[in-house]
């Protein structure tokens, strides 16, 4: 696990125990990479961080579904560009098609207008109200 403090100034690496004191800090935000779940990754994100527990089971399973949770004191991101543009394979998206991403990300929207419309075009088909005379 990875933990590090950015700053306007730059970016410095820490250690895991260190959490907690640098949350303190009014400068800067702290950014933790859980590349693999264990038992410290756990501890962190459930007893110092106090995630919901679903955060921890998007964790856990490592979906790569891009994500936005945003909680009373904390804001988690699931980074899909830095998969692409910085190169980094750990996030999972690296060699993901066009069509994945439509999968993931139209679909789901277009879906439900496209049977809505449908829908209220039988309506107003089957209507006896709407027939012309």
């Amino acid at each position: 696990m990875d933990v590090s403090f950015v700053r306007s100034d730059g970016i410095t690496d820490h250690d895991a125990g260190e959490v907690e004191a640098l949350l303190a800090k009014d400068d800067g935000f702290v950014w933790v990479d859980v590349p693999e779940w264990d038992e410290q990754a756990e501890h962190l994100l459930r007893d110092v961080l106090h995630c919901h527990p679903l955060v921890l089971d998007a964790c856990r399973t490592r979906n790569h579904v891009p994500t936005v949770h945003r909680y009373e004191e904390h804001l988690f991101v699931v980074l899909v560009l830095g998969g692409y543009v910085l190169g980094w394979a750990w996030t999972g998206f690296r060699g993901n098609t066009l069509w994945d991403w439509l999968e993931l990300l139209v679909v789901p929207f277009v879906l439900p207008v496209v049977l809505l419309q449908l829908s209220r075009e039988e309506e107003r088909l089957t209507d006896p109200r709407s027939t012309s005379r």
